[in-house]
């Protein structure tokens, strides 16, 4: 397997428990250790329902550094109006990018989460992934969608594009899928590297 930008160097803050629970306070913690590493993207597979502000101010933290965020907008669909946090807090931020998914057929996955937060969508079911122990799965989720629009701000930034402009580069260049224009669902529309 090989990643959207497999030469990158990658820091790995653990946030959450290997049962996939955590607090925000932890991953504040995290995303305070990220910024202090001189990062230029945090990554963040993970999401839940409570605003925070303690999280609210990590995210605000990083992003006033120049530090790139994308985050997973949740796996709440097809409901409106559920999309989580930190997700939400990047909704049209000139360094953030909130990610919905999308399956093989370019329809939007069922259980993406909607909402006006949205801002692209990617690849987020089925997707072959190594898992832990020592094996190769395919599995579905906006977390999986993520790391593939992380990994196109990461060949921007390496092709030159500077990274307050990186952002708003993705969103005017993807593919419009569903109704005309940013809508609820696929946001903007679908990563196009």
């Amino acid at each position: 397997i090989v990643g959207a930008a497999p030469e990158c160097r990658l820091f790995i803050a653990k946030g959450l428990g290997d049962d996939g629970s955590g607090s925000n306070e932890g991953i504040a913690r995290c995303v305070d250790w990220l910024v202090s590493c001189k990062v230029h993207i945090i990554s963040m597979s993970l999401g839940g329902p409570s605003n925070s502000t303690i999280l609210k101010r990590a995210i605000d933290n990083a992003l006033s550094k120049g530090i790139i965020v994308v985050a997973a907008s949740g796996n709440e669909g097809p409901r409106s109006n559920t999309v989580g946090y930190p997700a939400r807090f990047l909704a049209d931020n000139p360094m953030g990018l909130s990610v919905g998914s999308i399956n093989r057929m370019l329809e939007l996955s069922r259980f993406s989460s909607r909402g006006e937060q949205v801002d692209v969508t990617a690849p987020g079911e089925r997707v072959t992934v190594s898992h832990p122990p020592n094996i190769i799965a395919v599995l579905d989720g906006t977390s999986f969608a993520c790391p593939i629009v992380a990994g196109i701000v990461a060949l921007a930034l390496a092709a030159g594009v500077p990274a307050d402009q990186v952002c708003q580069r993705i969103r005017e260049t993807v593919i419009d899928l569903g109704p005309p224009g940013k809508d609820v669902g696929y946001g903007y529309g679908l990563v196009d590297p």
